[in-house]
């Protein structure tokens, strides 16, 4: 009998007390690793998004980095810019295998350094919410994209 009304004591108090250690530090369970080589649909459009909207880059100049890098001509029944050179942009990057998605990804960075020197850090920076939440738990977008398009360390990001 003394033992239990000790031990709702201790609990009482231990609720009224401030959060527990590993709440207080930030310890959780890492979640496992779901997606190993590859490339979700959620970076691949991310990564439109970022040259498009942020970068204001040109579908048709995508296209000129992205065609070498897959061994494929642009369409030459491609002319105008929108919708049939960003449709054409969308399905080369959406069908390609992962590793050359992360390829494209490298060219992309390069192409951008030669451009404008402050269009990688815009392109590193964005953004700093997890887009890739169902794919990589762990990792946000500015993580991943730095990883991997750094032209400094290889795919990545070693």
């Amino acid at each position: 009998m003394k033992f239990s009304w000790l031990i709702s004591k201790v609990l009482s108090l231990a609720a009224m007390m401030k959060p527990r250690f590993s709440q207080r530090h930030g310890y959780v369970e890492e979640p496992p690793i779901t997606v190993r080589e590859d490339a979700p649909e959620s970076i691949r459009a991310a990564l439109l998004a970022i040259l498009t909207k942020n970068l204001d880059m040109r579908y048709g100049s995508i296209r000129e980095v992205v065609c070498p890098i897959l061994d494929t001509f642009p369409d030459a029944s491609n002319w105008s810019e929108v919708p049939n050179v960003r449709d054409e942009v969308m399905e080369l990057i959406r069908g390609c295998p992962w590793y050359k998605f992360y390829d494209i990804c490298e060219a992309l960075y390069s192409y951008g350094s030669a451009q404008q020197s402050d269009r990688p850090r815009v392109f590193i920076g964005f953004p700093s919410v997890r887009v890739l939440a169902s794919a990589h738990p762990e990792r946000s977008l500015k993580c991943h994209i730095a990883n991997v398009c750094s032209p400094s360390k290889g795919l990545g990001g070693k």
